[in-house]
C-alpha cells in the first residue's frame, strides 16, 4: 500500500507545476518567468492552512527589507531605468514565499524532489550547451565555439 504526500488532486498538480518551474529556471529565463506567474496564479485555487499573512510576514520579512533598500536606493541614483529593471528582477523573488506557504508539510522528500528537478534542468542545460558548442565546432572548426562568449542565446537567456 502505497501512502500518498498529497491532500488533494489541486495540491499535486500544484507542486508539479512547481517542479516544472524549477526545471525551467536553468534553461530559460523567459520560460521560467512566465511558468512562475502561471503557479502563482494557480496558488490562488490551493487551499492554504491558516494565518496565511503572518506565515508570509513570518518567512519574507527579509526579502521585503530587501525590496525597501533597492527603493531607497533610487532616492540616491541617477540611473532610474536600471533601477527599476532590478527593482522589478527582484520582485520575482517575492513570489517564492507566497508558493511555498501554501505547503502544509514541507519534508525532506519534496526537498529532495526540487533539488532534483533543478538538478535535471542544469543537466539539460548543460547537454544544449554542449550540442551547440560541437554543433558549432563541426562547422566551424573553431575551438572557440566552446567558450563561454559563444553559448547559445537561445533557450539559455
Amino acid at each position: 500500500m502505497t501512502s500518498r504526500i498529497f491532500k488533494t488532486p489541486k495540491s499535486e498538480l500544484f507542486f508539479r507545476l512547481l517542479l516544472l518551474f524549477v526545471f525551467t529556471i536553468p534553461i530559460s529565463q523567459f520560460l521560467s518567468i512566465r511558468l512562475l506567474v502561471f503557479v502563482l496564479l494557480t496558488s490562488f485555487f490551493v487551499k492554504s492552512s491558516g494565518g496565511f499573512f503572518s506565515r508570509f510576514l513570518n518567512h519574507s520579512w527579509d526579502l521585503l527589507l530587501y525590496l525597501l533598500i533597492l527603493s531607497g536606493g533610487l532616492l540616491y541614483s541617477e540611473e532610474l531605468l536600471t533601477g527599476y529593471r532590478v527593482i522589478e528582477t527582484s520582485l520575482s523573488l517575492l513570489a517564492l514565499p507566497i508558493l511555498f506557504n501554501k505547503f502544509e508539510d514541507f519534508n525532506k522528500s519534496r526537498l529532495h524532489q526540487i533539488f532534483y528537478a533543478f538538478a535535471s534542468g542544469l543537466f539539460v542545460a548543460c547537454l544544449i550547451c554542449i550540442s551547440n558548442a560541437g554543433y558549432t565546432y563541426f562547422q566551424t572548426g573553431h575551438v572557440e565555439a566552446f567558450f563561454f562568449r559563444t553559448l547559445p542565446t537561445w533557450p539559455i537567456t
